[in-house]
């Protein structure tokens, strides 16, 4: 019988040279495949959208930062690179210098590609749960579609709330409450 692995902490992602993508995952340090066109493409829509409306002050999410590529620490095994996310300005310093950011998000926004669709679908959304992320986007680029998650309360689990194809009309799309949003743009 092979012994134990032991897990891996954010010291240890901390250690990896300079410029290493790579995410902890349950106490596993798993290296980031570079992004295709598409995700990059389907990932600067979604992150102007979000930027758009934060900077609008519409809706009762105000006071909120959007970042790509948000390197968010959940605990001593788990830091997650997300794709967008939005976090709660009164919480975050954005004096937090090199590392992760430990805040909460209050929204996460993850694009499917082949190499994450597992960590993305499971590992990611349940360390969501425990913690308590509101909103969770998972975009499938393939299918053409957003699955809209959302918490109701901390530790439940998330509801599919709206399964969103790129033909939709214009429609709210939660958190983004009082901003119209056409699927078909992101995808396009």
């Amino acid at each position: 019988m092979e012994p134990a692995k032991e897990k891996k902490t954010i010291d240890d992602l901390m250690a990896l040279p300079d410029g290493t993508r790579a995410e902890l995952i349950n106490g596993e340090i798993v290296m980031m495949a570079p992004a295709s066109s598409i995700h990059s493409k389907i990932q600067a829509e979604i992150s102007f959208l979000a930027n758009t409306f934060a900077k609008n002050k519409t809706g009762n999410n105000q006071g909120w930062i959007i970042l790509s590529e948000a390197w968010t620490h959940y605990g001593k095994h788990n830091s997650f690179v997300h794709d967008v996310a939005a976090y709660e300005k009164s919480k975050f310093n954005e004096k937090a210098g090199k590392g992760a950011i430990k805040v909460r998000p209050e929204w996460v926004c993850e694009i499917l590609s082949p190499s994450n669709w597992y960590k993305d679908t499971q590992d990611v959304r349940l360390v969501l749960e425990e913690v308590g992320v509101p909103f969770y986007w998972i975009v499938d680029p393939m299918k053409k579609e957003i699955l809209v998650l959302k918490q109701e309360k901390k530790g439940h689990h998330y509801q599919v709330i709206h399964s969103i194809s790129e033909h939709q009309e214009e429609l709210e799309i939660p958190p983004f409450y009082g901003m119209k949003i056409k699927p078909g743009d992101i995808f396009a």
